[in-house]
């Protein structure tokens, strides 16, 4: 049953939202072959979701209106108080005689010579009040009311920019282990009749991914979840999003320190080009060169600095040509053939080619949203700790598929 005020809406409103969440994170993620994860939703509950978003579209509509006619209705009792206010009349004066109309047709006042009122000198302040002179303004007078159009804008900050392009994997492990070959003697060759062949040497060693744990809270009172019921949904969507941001940045630059990733830049056994005396499209090509030559891999995504990808996309021939095309058509998004994204991630200068099916991202477990009271004297001060998390970690089955650029050209 919807409640029939906006508080009642919104209650309900936000738990529709919450079990429309708890019934999206309980589908299990799955990788398409272009690497993006995606959920894996049957096909026979799509009707449902498709429902309960549409109750959840519905709902909200009732609760803007309730809500605009609760605070319509609030703005009306607030003037017709105003209205009731008793004004300043004088005993003796005719009924409905204001104080200063009896004082403007007074003989003293309409026989008063510039600042003087009989003996007495007035000032600019007293004149403006006592000749009710004041012009009256919204800043002096009656300010107007004023509603919020319903927009909501975030503060800027760097989106997640590469670990969308990465595959996804899930383990239920706190650490990731797999076997590389570490060598690997090739002793084929051709031999003669009666002739022993050579031998072969191979071995392999362990290698280890930790799973970290990224995540942040923010404390807000009861009152205002309560009194806004769309603001959990804001905050929600917020705190996840910092830490994909978070994540995206460590799994790009982490240093691997302490708790922090070893992200894709700081691979131990990653290549490198430097830029020398090349421009930035040799430069890339020999990364990609290298890549395949020394890494055996084949590269198909190329990350660089916005500042970088800018100069690239710039570039002109000695004629005053776009190398990439005129500025109307599509934007930069391809070098060499292979894709380019802009990450601020890196350091302007810097630049790494990638081959992406060696790199995979870990979660243990999907990002999560949970709040409590039990935290410090929350409970007993009525606030709540609403806290995202998510625990991942990089695994690079092969250093040599990445190779990192230094001084690219902006």
């Amino acid at each position: 049953m919807s409640g029939t005020n906006h508080i009642e809406l919104g209650r309900e409103l936000e738990s529709k939202r919450m079990a429309y969440k708890e019934r999206w994170d309980g589908y299990a993620t799955k990788s398409l072959v272009d690497g993006q994860a995606v959920k894996d939703i049957p096909a026979n509950d799509l009707e449902g979701l498709r429902k309960m978003m549409d109750e959840i579209n519905d709902l909200s509509k009732k609760f803007e209106v309730a809500r605009g006619a609760f605070e319509a209705a609030q703005e009306i009792e607030v003037r017709a108080r105003d209205m009731s206010r008793p004004v300043n009349r004088v005993l003796g004066a005719a009924s409905g005689g204001l104080a200063s109309d009896m004082l403007l047709k007074s003989a003293a006042w309409q026989g008063r010579v510039g600042g003087r009122f009989g003996d007495v000198e007035l000032d600019r302040a007293a004149l403006e009040f006592l000749g009710v002179k004041a012009t009256m303004t919204t800043g002096s007078g009656f300010a107007p009311h004023q509603f919020r159009d319903g927009s909501v804008v975030p503060a800027i900050s760097r989106p997640p920019q590469l670990i969308d392009l990465l595959r996804i994997d899930v383990t239920e492990q706190n650490a990731v282990k797999f076997m590389k070959q570490t060598t690997r003697t090739d002793g084929a060759a051709a031999k003669g009749e009666s002739a022993a062949f050579d031998e072969a040497g191979i071995a392999y060693s362990e290698a280890t991914v930790n799973i970290r744990k990224l995540g942040v809270y923010l404390p807000v009172t009861e009152e205002q979840l309560e009194d806004e019921p769309g603001v959990r949904a804001l905050i929600d969507e917020d705190l996840k999003l910092m830490v994909r941001q978070k994540l995206d940045e460590q799994v790009t630059v982490g240093d691997g320190t302490g708790v922090n990733i070893l992200g894709l830049y700081s691979q131990t056994g990653a290549l490198a080009q430097a830029a020398g005396t090349d421009n930035s499209f040799d430069q890339i090509m020999k990364a990609m060169t290298t890549v395949r030559t020394q890494g055996r891999a084949k590269p198909n995504l190329v990350v660089l600095h916005s500042d970088n990808y800018q100069a690239l996309a710039l570039t002109k021939t000695a004629d005053g040509l776009y190398i990439f095309g005129h500025p109307g058509d599509a934007p930069l998004s391809r070098i060499w053939g292979v894709q380019i994204v802009a990450s601020e991630a890196l350091t302007a200068g810097t630049g790494m080619v990638i081959d992406t099916d060696y790199a995979r991202i870990k979660m243990r477990g999907d990002l999560t949203v949970s709040s409590t009271n039990a935290h410090e004297d929350y409970f007993t001060s009525n606030k709540v700790a609403i806290r995202a998390s998510v625990r991942a970690g990089l695994q690079v089955l092969r250093d040599q598929a990445i190779c990192k650029l230094t001084g690219l050209g902006s």
